[in-house]
């Protein structure tokens, strides 16, 4: 994704940069909250703290999950991390060792593969149905006595998908200890999503406050986990990174307080925004309309492959946008998708003032190669 977006850039004889390929919103919670920092923890600086997160941002968490999902969460159960790409990190390190497995969809957010691959496990890709979930036949079929996790993120990113309780049941009645991303689990235009958390059994969850708050470089993820985990996860974390920066922990004790006023308030510019999408897209043929998250999948399958358009795109247009080999199951691994596709996912709402433009570009830009007799080589992006 970042390969794509380093081809933007500002020119004098061309349309200025336009980018809808990265994983944020952009949605503002400081119109809302008042994000200034005056707390006595900052004293505090000189030394360490816990390792498992500051009280009062695990006692924040804790009720907000409860309220979500109508689920009694302690918050010792709770791990503060480095955004949940730390938490997926910490929470495989603590499950996979060489030679072990994690079933993952064949199409899913590209650093599940690469964290398994870090903690010399294997990954093994599941077949997905037409809404981009586990093929739980086929799920189950590929469960051996090496499978040691099930990662599965609902939400699905980059599809907008979202697991039923029934769904996510099943996959927890299998025996093996699932690993749930649920970074957009409140951002979604009906209300949150299923939670793992729901379901009894041994399983982990990992949230961000880069997602629902929009708030990426604050890098405040979590873990929920079984109780008998939590030693050891936080045992691993400490040994990574000591603990998670105490402004940032501090910042965030303060936004988790107002959860609901900001979350609903997010996904109601999310609506908005795929409102106008949903509009200006029109003419285009979508995978499916999303669900929740904060993308839309355009399918480019009669054009070329997808990181060949996209980067003639971004050179043509100088519009950003990420490719569907980015969430392909990896080649290194022996793999053959299932179901191959080619498809451009869109940020719908990464700057509602750029979307117009922006989905105005991709439709002259196809409407372009669409005049053609050939679809585009794999040359012409070079």
């Amino acid at each position: 994704m970042d390969g794509v977006c380093t081809h933007l850039r500002d020119r004098t004889d061309g349309p200025r940069p336009i980018d809808l390929c990265r994983g944020s919103s952009g949605f503002n919670v400081q119109q809302y909250i008042d994000l200034g920092l005056a707390h006595p923890g900052l004293d505090k600086l000189a030394r360490y703290q816990d390792s498992a997160g500051l009280p009062l941002l695990r006692d924040g968490l804790s009720t907000m999950l409860c309220e979500a999902h109508g689920v009694d969460i302690s918050p010792d159960r709770i791990c503060v991390t480095d955004g949940a790409s730390g938490a997926l990190l910490v929470a495989l390190w603590s499950m996979l060792d060489p030679g072990t497995e994690a079933l993952i969809p064949e199409w899913a957010y590209p650093f599940f593969k690469v964290l398994v691959s870090m903690v010399g496990a294997k990954c093994v890709f599941v077949p997905v149905t037409d809404e981009f979930k586990f093929d739980l036949d086929e799920l189950e079929k590929r469960v051996t006595p090496r499978t040691r996790a099930i990662i599965l993120n609902t939400p699905v990113n980059p599809f907008g998908s979202v697991y039923t309780k029934e769904e996510l049941a099943r996959i927890t009645s299998l025996g093996i200890p699932v690993v749930s991303d649920e970074v957009y689990s409140l951002l979604v235009h009906t209300g949150a999503a299923p939670s793992v958390l729901e379901i009894e059994g041994e399983h982990v969850v990992a949230g961000s406050f880069s997602k629902i708050f929009s708030l990426p470089s604050l890098r405040i993820g979590y873990l929920v986990l079984p109780a008998h985990k939590v030693e050891r996860i936080v045992a691993i974390k400490r040994h990574l990174n000591v603990v998670t920066s105490i402004p940032s922990q501090l910042l965030a004790g303060q936004i988790v307080k107002h959860w609901r006023k900001l979350a609903g308030a997010h996904v109601s510019y999310l609506r908005d925004c795929r409102q106008v999408f949903l509009k200006e897209a029109r003419d285009l043929s979508l995978l499916r309309v999303p669900e929740a998250g904060l993308f839309a999948t355009v399918d480019v399958s009669n054009y070329g492959r997808s990181d060949v358009v996209a980067r003639d795109l971004c050179r043509r247009e100088n519009l950003a946008v990420a490719p569907s080999s980015d969430f392909e199951a990896a080649d290194a691994n022996d793999c053959q998708v299932t179901r191959p596709l080619e498809f451009l996912r869109v940020n719908y709402c990464a700057d509602a003032t750029d979307l117009p433009d922006g989905i105005s570009r991709l439709k002259r830009y196809l409407g372009a190669l669409g005049t053609g007799s050939q679809r585009l080589s794999e040359t012409a992006a070079t």
